[in-house]
């Protein structure tokens, strides 16, 4: 088997290949950029095209469907970049890859108590070497609200690991579960209604609920002063 990378990139997925090549015997080419339509033909001689999120078109998988490609793997946990119905249509397989929700829901949560401290200010301001306090005051998240929006697996663990911190905490789903109930109110947050005050939003909902009004132009106005948004 012979596998092409696009979007490949040495300080990450490439430091495993060719350990991977010698173990497994799978040949792999590969290169920086993202598909194109100058670069399919990189794909020719291989079993598989495996990517990163990016934009995939079905004149691609059409093209990579005359060349023999079978399988379109993905590093990624979506795979709503791939055009499933000519996917189908072509006879190629999918795959997406799963990692611990932990690191992406951790990071969620720095970036929350660095909106509360205002960490941006005070890291700007010890460039200059000012170490003064006006403007750098900023405030405890557990006394905030927290709106978790989407409570997948990752939702779930930026949940659990928020109540910690003894914030309330709301949450919204169009497929509410019981493991966030135990740390979250599913039954008070609407997305459609404006943030009020000292109030954090955080989590990155599936896909079929993106861009909603909580998202828009209209909604990032209508927050009042004092609320942040973690994504």
């Amino acid at each position: 088997m012979k596998i092409m990378f696009y979007a490949l990139r040495p300080f990450d997925e490439q430091q495993y290949c060719e350990p991977y090549k010698a173990r497994y015997g799978i040949d792999y080419t590969g290169t920086s950029d993202v598909p194109r339509p100058d670069n399919l033909h990189l794909a020719e001689g291989c079993d598989a095209v495996i990517t990163n999120p990016c934009e995939i078109r079905p004149e691609y998988l059409q093209t990579w469907a005359e060349m023999g490609v079978k399988y379109l793997p993905c590093r990624s946990i979506g795979y709503d970049h791939i055009p499933l119905d000519t996917a189908k249509k072509l006879g190629l397989r999918i795959s997406h890859s799963h990692y611990p929700p932990d690191g992406v829901a951790n990071y969620t949560i720095m970036l929350m108590l660095m909106c509360t401290r205002r960490m941006n200010e005070i890291m700007l301001r010890a460039n200059v070497q000012d170490y003064s306090l006006p403007g750098k005051m900023g405030r405890d998240i557990s006394g905030c609200t927290v709106g978790v929006i989407g409570t997948g697996k990752i939702g779930q663990t930026v949940i659990r690991h928020l109540s910690g911190f003894g914030c309330k905490i709301l949450a919204y789903d169009l497929y509410p579960n019981d493991a966030a109930r135990q740390y979250a109110d599913l039954s008070l947050i609407h997305i459609s209604e404006p943030t009020r005050p000292h109030e954090r939003h955080g989590g990155k909902p599936p896909p079929h609920q993106r861009r909603r009004p909580c998202k828009n132009e209209g909604r990032r106005a209508a927050r009042q002063h004092g609320a942040g948004h973690a994504h």
